[in-house]
């Protein structure tokens, strides 16, 4: 017998998620898996702080898509496409994150993980590359230049900046190989289904 939720018995539950644009997978399963559970996502706030309500348990499938402002390369595209009849996607949230709620069954996302992969590790090498120069400048300026006491500490928050921004960069490249591996397995003779092999 399918349960019926009233607005009096709908409840809230918050739930911290730390989510990075290189490792989004992991909050996509959080969702899912809450929402087979009984709990659907309403909102996110300062990116990691993720709001569900009670709802029916359903079978469905959160996405994520992460755009550089101004980008009009291909992977936008796929804002489009994911609300088209094809992928009947919702989209939820717009911001840091855009999140779609995907409720058609059975829907095939293997050429959107394989875009997405693909747009995150050509952000990661802009941004390893901003890191680097930043971390760059900022060493330089430290080891010649003579300032002040908040110059010098100015010039230190710089490479400290630059040199955790680049660190965390290469280790989000580095988890983009441990992805597509698993792309490749999951999605790894389908063709018999009608799916593209990669």
């Amino acid at each position: 017998m399918k349960k019926h939720y009233s607005s009096k018995s709908i409840e809230q539950k918050r739930k911290f998620i730390f989510v990075t644009f290189w490792n989004m997978e992991k909050a996509e399963k959080i969702l899912n898996e809450l929402e087979q559970n009984g709990y659907r996502f309403v909102k996110s706030r300062f990116r990691y702080f993720f709001t569900f309500q009670t709802s029916a348990p359903k079978k469905v499938q959160y996405v994520f898509t992460y755009i550089l402002p101004k980008d009009t390369g291909p992977f936008g595209d796929w804002q489009i496409l994911l609300k088209s009849d094809e992928y009947r996607g919702n989209l939820i949230q717009q911001g840091y994150f855009d999140i779609f709620r995907i409720t058609r069954e059975n829907v095939n996302l293997q050429d959107f993980y394989m875009d997405r992969l693909m747009y995150t590790r050509r952000v990661l090498i802009q941004k390893t590359i901003i890191a680097a120069f930043m971390a760059f400048v900022g060493a330089y300026a430290t080891l010649t230049g003579d300032y002040s006491v908040i110059g010098r500490l100015c010039t230190m928050f710089l490479f400290v900046g630059g040199l955790l921004a680049l660190l965390s960069y290469i280790i989000g490249f580095c988890s983009t190989v441990q992805q597509k591996k698993n792309l490749i397995d999951k999605y790894k003779g389908k063709t018999e289904n009608g799916s593209v092999s990669l």
